[in-house]
C-alpha cells in the first residue's frame, strides 16, 4: 500500500482528500507555519496567497512532493527536488488549486 501525506488549510480539499481511500493522511492546519517535520509531506496545498515561497513550507515537502499555493494573481505549483529547491510553471489566474497539480489524488507525483 502506498501512503501519501498532505497538509491543507481548506476544509473542501480536506474532505476530497479523505475520499481518496486508505493510505491517505491529511492534516488540516494553518500552514503559515507548518508543524510537519522537514521533508515529511508528499503535498502541501496552501490557500493563503504569498509574494514568495515561505522557506518553512518548502522545507516541509519531501523530494518529489508538490507545493501548491496562490502567488499574486495565479497559482504556483512546485515540485521539490532532492536538494530542497522547487520550480514549476506559474499557472494563470482562474485555475482552481485542485486542478493545478497533476497525478492521482493521494499518490506521490512522478
Amino acid at each position: 500500500m502506498e501512503w501519501a501525506t498532505s497538509l491543507t488549510e481548506s476544509f473542501d480539499l480536506l474532505a476530497r482528500s479523505l475520499e481518496d481511500g486508505p493510505g491517505v493522511i491529511v492534516v488540516h492546519t494553518d500552514n503559515s507555519h507548518p508543524s510537519a517535520e522537514s521533508g515529511s509531506l508528499d503535498r502541501l496545498i496552501a490557500t493563503c496567497g504569498v509574494d514568495r515561497v515561505p522557506p518553512a513550507r518548502l522545507a516541509a515537502v519531501a523530494p518529489g512532493g508538490r507545493l501548491v499555493l496562490p502567488r499574486g494573481t495565479g497559482i504556483a505549483c512546485l515540485t521539490v527536488d532532492e536538494h530542497g529547491h522547487a520550480e514549476k510553471p506559474f499557472l494563470p489566474r482562474g485555475r482552481p488549486v485542485y486542478e493545478s497539480h497533476a497525478g492521482e489524488p493521494g499518490r506521490r507525483p512522478a
